[in-house]
């Protein structure tokens, strides 16, 4: 299967929400400048997965107001300064458990630990804190650059998607066919992209912001 690239499916987000979704689009934040991104890899101690700077270097994450772009249950995006943000609060966190952890070799570490070093926090999960979302790992080794999901209290895990480049993909893909990402399909409600937990298929739809069907439940989402 072919997949394309981080740039080639950001062109496709934009140019969906450009139409359909003008308030989500507009919510877009510009590039990061290169120097951010390596301020922050330098800051962490880790150098970021390439589908990640790539990204980044399209859009520096989403401005939080309501109608931004979100990926369904893992919420929106995050910019870099997000990123530095979320992954030292759970490095501190990750700290309480560490000892718990010290036998456990570097891959057992992709896949047990509950938040090692170089584990990237890439999205602000539903409640649009450091929280929940979807990581990146940017270890060197069999996981880099694979994508993960963290929920409050619960262990994290890995997705179907193998990398970033996957995930923009797969938006992509619902976007424009109103299929599924990951359970739910996309809807237009007065300019601003919603999630809709209906597992209909087609094309997606633009609704009534009335429509609270579709619209209460997802601003519930974040209370």
């Amino acid at each position: 299967m072919i997949t394309t690239t981080v740039a080639q499916s950001w062109a496709r987000i934009e140019a969906w929400l450009a139409q359909h979704a003008a308030v989500s689009h507009g919510l877009l934040r510009p590039p990061a400048r290169p120097e951010d991104v390596a301020a922050a890899e330098f800051r962490l101690g880790v150098v970021f997965p390439s589908d990640l700077t790539e990204s980044l270097l399209c859009h520096d994450g989403v401005q939080l107001q309501d109608g931004t772009l979100t990926l369904g249950y893992y919420g929106p995006l995050s910019g870099v300064e997000d990123i530095v943000h979320s992954t030292e609060f759970l490095r501190g966190i990750g700290s309480d458990v560490a000892e718990d952890e010290a036998d456990l070799d570097e891959e057992e570490r992709d896949q047990y630990a509950y938040w090692p070093h170089e584990r990237l926090l890439i999205t602000l999960g539903i409640g649009w804190q450091s929280s929940d979302g979807l990581f990146l790992v940017s270890r060197p080794g069999p996981y880099h650059g694979r994508v993960g999901r963290y929920f409050d209290e619960d262990s994290p895990s890995f997705t179907e998607w193998p990398t970033l480049r996957h995930v923009l993909a797969s938006l992509a893909t619902s976007l424009e066919n109103g299929t599924l990402f990951n359970g739910r399909t996309p809807v237009a409600v007065e300019g601003r992209l919603i999630w809709d937990d209906d597992t209909g298929t087609g094309p997606a739809r633009s609704v009534r912001v009335s429509d609270e069907s579709v619209f209460g439940r997802e601003a519930r989402g974040r209370l």
